[in-house]
C-alpha cells in the first residue's frame, strides 16, 4: 500500500538418563549440522561442476561479436563474456545474445550466471557494467533483456546477490539503491544494500509508471506518466518516498514548489548504451 525440574539425589536413574538424553541431543544435532554443511557444499560443487562453458570455436566471427573482461574486485574476480549475433536472425540459440557473468577466486570459479539467450524484450539486453561504481564493497552489473532486468551485487569476497533492477541511483549515504525493474511495465524498487534485500516494491505498493525523479529539502519525489500520453508527465500530485517508514505517501505539490526541486537522473540508464558488450558504460 501507499502508504528445568530439579534432580534429587535419591533419583541417580533420572539424572543418568537426562544426562544421556543432553549427550544424545547434542550428537544428533551435530549430526545434523554437518549433514547440512556437507549437502551445502555438494550443492555448490554441483553448481559449479555443471556450469556452461565458454568455447570460443561455437561463436565464429562472422556470426557474433565476442568480448569478454575481467573486472578484479576484493579478493575475487569478476569475468564477464558476451557472444552477439551479428548476422541476422537465426531459429537456432542464440538468436540475440548470450552471456556468462562468473565469480573465480584464484583458479576455483565460485559462482556463474549463464543467460543462454538474451531477448531484446522491454529496450535493451545483455549484461552491462556501469562504468560509475558507486559502492565501496559491491560490484555492480546489470542485465537487460527478457523483459526482466537484474541487479548484480558482488561482495568482495565473490558472494553474489540477484535482484530485480534494471535502472538505479545510489542514494547519498549509500544506503539504498533506487530505481525500476525493467520489464513490461517498469516498477519502482528500492533495494537496502547492506540486507542485500527488496525493500519497496512498487507493484506490491501501487506505485503508478514514473515520469521523474526529484529530490527538494524534504527528500526524494516523483512524478507519474500520464497514461493517454506516455510522453507526457502528470504534476497535479507527486509521490514522495519515504525512506525512513519505507513508503511512498501522495501528496499536493504546487507547480512553484516542483520548480525549485532538483531533478535526478539515474546512476545508471542503459537507454544509450551498446547492448551486449563488456565494457564498461
Amino acid at each position: 500500500m501507499i502508504y528445568d525440574n530439579p534432580v534429587s539425589a535419591r533419583e541417580p536413574l533420572g539424572r543418568c538418563t537426562i544426562g544421556f538424553e543432553q549427550r544424545y541431543a547434542m550428537t544428533s544435532h551435530t549430526r545434523f549440522t554437518l549433514t547440512l554443511l556437507f549437502l551445502a557444499f555438494l550443492l555448490a560443487a554441483a553448481t559449479v561442476s555443471s556450469a556452461t562453458r565458454f568455447d570460443p570455436g561455437a561463436y565464429p566471427s562472422g556470426s557474433f561479436r565476442v568480448s569478454r573482461r575481467e573486472y578484479p574486485h576484493g579478493g575475487a574476480r569478476v569475468r564477464i563474456i558476451q557472444a552477439k549475433r551479428v548476422d541476422g536472425f537465426s531459429e537456432k540459440a542464440p538468436s540475440y545474445c548470450r552471456a556468462w557473468l562468473e565469480i573465480w577466486k584464484g583458479d576455483r570459479m565460485l559462482r556463474q550466471f549463464y543467460f543462454d539467450d538474451i531477448e531484446p524484450n522491454g529496450g535493451n539486453y545483455g549484461i552491462f557494467v556501469p562504468v560509475r561504481q558507486p559502492l565501496t564493497n559491491d560490484f555492480i552489473a546489470v542485465k537487460e533483456g527478457d523483459y526482466d532486468g537484474r541487479l548484480l551485487l558482488i561482495s568482495q569476497d565473490g558472494t553474489a546477490t540477484d535482484l530485480p533492477g534494471g535502472y538505479y541511483f545510489a542514494t547519498p549515504d549509500k544506503r539504498y539503491l533506487v530505481g525500476l525493474h525493467s520489464r513490461d511495465n517498469d516498477a519502482l524498487v528500492v533495494v537496502d544494500i547492506a540486507r542485500r534485500k527488496v525493500v519497496l516494491d512498487g507493484d506490491k505498493e501501487g506505485v503508478p509508471e514514473i515520469h521523474s525523479w526529484y529530490l527538494d529539502d524534504s527528500g526524494y519525489f516523483f512524478t507519474e506518466v500520464d497514461q493517454a500520453d506516455n510522453e507526457s508527465e502528470l504534476k497535479e500530485f507527486v509521490y514522495r518516498l519515504d525512506l525512513e517508514h519505507l513508503r511512498i505517501a501522495k501528496v499536493n505539490m504546487s507547480h512553484a514548489s516542483q520548480s525549485r526541486a532538483r531533478r535526478v537522473d539515474y546512476d545508471f540508464d542503459p537507454r544509450s548504451m551498446t547492448d551486449c558488450g563488456s565494457t564498461p558504460q
